[in-house]
């Protein structure tokens, strides 16, 4: 709590509370969004992604990143409980076809090509998808399907160099993971 009070308010932790529970709850009342913690490099996104990965382990994440095959990586998906992108590609419209992107967002109904095998068929995308970047998805979104569907958390305070705690992540995971866990 006293890194996200630096960071943020009261009722912006609450909302991050929100959020970041949201996303890790497999809920069926169709509020629909994608998580995406926005800002500089410094400012914690990276903190909070390693925590959420933690939380889930490696074999229950998903990780998109560059690397990402557009053809078979969601297969790759299908069966995890959370996606994480620790840095958005630079060019995400290439990365993930956009109707891809979108149906990740509104659980909607994905075919997920195998490499030498079936599609796996996925009737409700509800894997919940967190997004860690210093730059907006580069989609095109004239009818704002995109923007009204990603959460955005802005991390503006960059944490100053003499201040930066290394152990922070570690002193988390040994002392508070509990707590994070239950808000």
């Amino acid at each position: 709590d006293g890194y996200l009070q630096y960071q943020f308010d009261a009722e912006t932790i609450e909302f991050l509370y929100f959020m970041i529970g949201r996303l890790m709850t497999r809920l069926t009342d169709k509020f629909d969004f994608m998580v995406m913690l926005y800002g500089l490099g410094g400012s914690g996104k990276s903190l909070l992604m390693n925590l959420i990965k933690y939380v889930y382990g490696h074999d229950q994440t998903g990780i998109l990143s560059n690397s990402f095959q557009d053809r078979f990586g969601l297969s790759e998906f299908a069966h995890k409980q959370i996606v994480c992108c620790d840095d958005m590609p630079s060019n995400m419209a290439k990365t993930v076809p956009k109707s891809d992107f979108l149906s990740m967002m509104t659980r909607g109904a994905l075919s997920c090509p195998g490499k030498g095998k079936g599609s796996i068929e996925v009737h409700d995308w509800n894997i919940g998808t967190i997004i860690n970047s210093n730059k907006l998805p580069n989609y095109s979104d004239e009818s704002g399907e995109i923007v009204r569907r990603v959460m955005i958390l802005n991390f503006e305070n960059v944490v100053e160099e003499s201040k930066r705690n290394i152990d922070l992540e570690s002193q988390i995971i040994n002392n508070e993971i509990g707590t994070f866990i239950h808000r």
